[in-house]
């Protein structure tokens, strides 16, 4: 839910482009080359190379997508296996090319991040090739002073 009320504020431009555009430190996992169904999306461990996981950065849209076209959705604990510690998500998009284990303090970070960020100034300008406004959004007296 978290995610798509940070989409559905990003798409209403109510946050500051460098919210919008902040990055999310998350684990990737690449399949295993086996096609990820509806039938079998539960069984992570053997569509997903967990031993060929690698730390990355991926922007919040990105992030907030998966969860919302959520295809593979799962939850991890921490190594004690008492306490939730993240999500495993993939999109239907996504799905047959790479999971991603986004931890829950990342999470948090960019719900607060999103949750405390009022734009004071948007500037609009007319793109002729894509027949619409780009709108760019900040907080302070000019985009160099974005919300940190």
């Amino acid at each position: 839910m978290g995610a798509f009320v940070v989409r559905r504020l990003a798409d209403s431009h109510k946050l500051s482009d460098a919210t919008v555009s902040m990055l999310l430190r998350v684990g990737q996992m690449p399949t295993t080359g086996k096609p990820v169904t509806l039938i079998n999306n539960h069984r992570l461990d053997e569509w997903f190379d967990f031993s060929r996981s690698r730390r990355c950065q991926q922007p919040l849209p990105f992030l907030c997508n998966q969860a919302i076209h959520s295809y593979v959705f799962g939850v991890y604990t921490d190594r004690a296996g008492k306490r939730l510690a993240g999500v495993y998500i993939a999109s239907d998009y996504q799905r047959n090319r790479a999971l991603f284990a986004v931890p829950l303090a990342e999470l948090e970070r960019a719900f607060r991040r999103a949750s405390n960020d009022y734009p004071t100034n948007l500037h609009y300008s007319f793109d002729e090739k894509l027949g619409d406004y780009r709108v760019k959004h900040w907080t302070g007296t000019s985009p160099g002073a974005q919300v940190r």
